[in-house]
């Protein structure tokens, strides 16, 4: 978990950093990924000097006053009701550190029994995430920090029935 935490700290992401490691079934770690964007692109910084998905939430916004001005007025409202409502997370640029992990074992031709092969991340899996994972066949992956999101609990409560196992790093099974 550690190692996963030190991926994690190159992270570009303004809004959260997270990291992952594979390890095979004798601890050596396979791959590694943290949340970033693609390669050769300019981060979120570099690009609007805030993280993307603000910069699309700004722009909306901006453009709802333009055209229906009396929601100016209601702008503090409006920004708290949708950011209740909307995470705007499919709108982030970056590959998340789970999907760099699969990323990397692809581009480096791995043949590793995956089934065998535990995920440590800071982060409990998105929904896109825990898709991946259980369409790979990582079957163990051990986190940090929970995350709610509701849609990769289930994802990965049904991947359970095939022997998926998700674990708090402090010991408890979480599915």
């Amino acid at each position: 978990m550690a190692m996963a935490y030190a991926a994690s700290q190159r992270s570009s992401c303004l809004k959260r950093k997270v990291g992952a490691v594979l390890a095979d079934d004798l601890g050596n770690v396979i791959s590694s990924g943290y949340n970033e964007v693609p390669k050769h692109e300019k981060t979120c910084a570099q690009r609007y000097t805030k993280c993307h998905r603000d910069h699309i939430y700004d722009e909306f916004f901006k453009e709802l006053k333009n055209e229906v001005p009396e929601t100016a007025a209601k702008e503090t409202i409006l920004r708290k009701r949708f950011r209740s409502r909307f995470k705007l997370l499919d709108y982030c640029r970056a590959l998340h550190a789970e999907e760099n992990v699969i990323v990397t074992l692809a581009r480096n031709g791995n043949i590793i029994p995956l089934e065998r092969c535990t995920l440590y991340t800071t982060t409990y899996p998105c929904r896109m995430c825990a898709n991946k994972i259980h369409n790979v066949g990582i079957k163990r992956v051990v986190y940090l920090e929970p995350y709610p999101q509701q849609e990769a609990k289930i994802i990965l409560r049904q991947a359970a029935l095939y022997g998926f196992l998700c674990h708090l790093a402090i010991g408890t099974r979480l599915v």
